[in-house]
């Protein structure tokens, strides 16, 4: 490890534990964003950089989708696919700020935990992050109250990140939102559907082959290459759903002692719904762990409903703080295993991120 990348993991650390003191200062919060954005925006390698710059350099040839378009754009003007990945990281980091800003007590809490998981994710999977912002954007104007244009725009947002991602595909469950908050038997309607999706996870690779954003090809990756590559598939699937389920189970349990506690906002049963609708994804852990990523882009929602429920700045309530603290713990002990052990590894994975930057050259 050099000497740049140990500066740069020890300054992420710094903000990490500042943010969990200092929840709430808008100074934090700005430095936090501000080494966030150098991290991601300004990074120039990482183990999917030379997967994602050839996706940007066959986008000269022709134009399509609306981020195609964009990346045609881009590539005619004669810029690389650092200034593009750069200038595209920016906006929708700025998006980001903005809706933890607005929505949390203590954005600094938010921006810590996102640090800890998923972060390192975001830079290497650039991508896919641009379609999961746009995905938790579509989740929060679907999700809040609101008139039918703004439905209308939450839509778009959703159709948008799927032409980005085939991935925020999965994010059509909860269009189910509306029919499970209503509900007057949420545990009924809840088995119905969890049934109906064992049941669908059989057919679900002939499905995805059909629809036109995914197409057999993308379908034949995920489901016969990608599955067959798996060596301990009974393994492999219940880690997965194992710490899906443990996320859910660590965040009811906050929502819980915070709602007796008068402790919590609105947003809280809003995630939580959220949260117990992602659980239709767990039979598909079956065919490819990968999936586990729509579930890890709903996270920074459940930090900011977490963050809600903390009292402001530095005070804390015992009983509360030893809650948080396991959701911290646990989100810390996700990071460990998953790049020191179902990884590649951390020198292969997550330094580059750390050590292989713009600024830092």
């Amino acid at each position: 490890m050099t000497d740049i990348s140990l500066i740069s993991i020890s300054v992420t650390i710094i903000f990490v534990i500042a943010g969990f003191i200092k929840k709430n200062s808008v100074l934090l919060f700005i430095s936090q964003a501000s080494w966030m954005w150098i991290l991601l925006a300004g990074n120039t390698n990482s183990i999917d950089y030379e997967v994602n710059s050839k996706i940007y350099a066959l986008a000269e040839a022709n134009s399509g989708m609306p981020y195609q378009s964009i990346m045609y754009w881009f590539a005619r003007q004669n810029y690389d696919f650092f200034s593009f990945n750069a200038v595209i990281a920016t906006f929708v980091l700025l998006f980001f700020y903005i809706l933890i800003y607005k929505k949390s007590r203590n954005p600094c809490f938010v921006l810590s935990l996102i640090f800890i998981f998923p972060f390192i994710d975001f830079v290497i999977q650039k991508r896919f992050f641009i379609a999961s912002i746009l995905g938790i954007l579509f989740l929060y104007f679907f999700t809040t109250k609101g008139n039918l244009p703004r439905k209308i725009f939450a839509i778009l947002l959703f159709i948008l990140a799927v032409s980005i991602h085939e991935g925020i595909g999965l994010f059509a469950i909860f269009f189910l939102y509306p029919m499970f908050a209503q509900s007057n038997h949420k545990r009924l309607f809840f088995t119905i559907l969890f049934l109906s999706a064992l049941v669908f996870t059989s057919v679900l690779p002939q499905f995805a082959a059909m629809l036109p954003f995914v197409g057999e090809e993308r379908a034949e990756l995920y489901f016969v290459t990608l599955h067959e590559k798996i060596k301990y598939p009974f393994l492999t699937t219940s880690v997965f759903t194992l710490m899906h389920l443990f996320f859910v189970w660590l965040y009811y349990r906050l929502y819980r002692y915070s709602s007796m506690n008068g402790t919590n906002y609105p947003t809280g049963e809003t995630v939580l719904y959220l949260n117990l609708i992602s659980l239709l994804i767990l039979p598909i852990y079956y065919w490819e762990p990968t999936f586990f990523r729509m579930f890890r882009t709903l996270l920074p929602l459940n930090y900011i409903a977490i963050s809600n429920m903390m009292p402001v700045g530095q005070i804390y309530k015992k009983k509360l703080f030893f809650q948080g603290i396991r959701y911290v713990a646990f989100s810390s002990i996700i990071f460990l295993g998953y790049y020191f052990v179902l990884s590649a590894g951390f020198d292969v994975v997550a330094q580059p991120i750390f050590e292989d930057n713009i600024l830092f050259e």
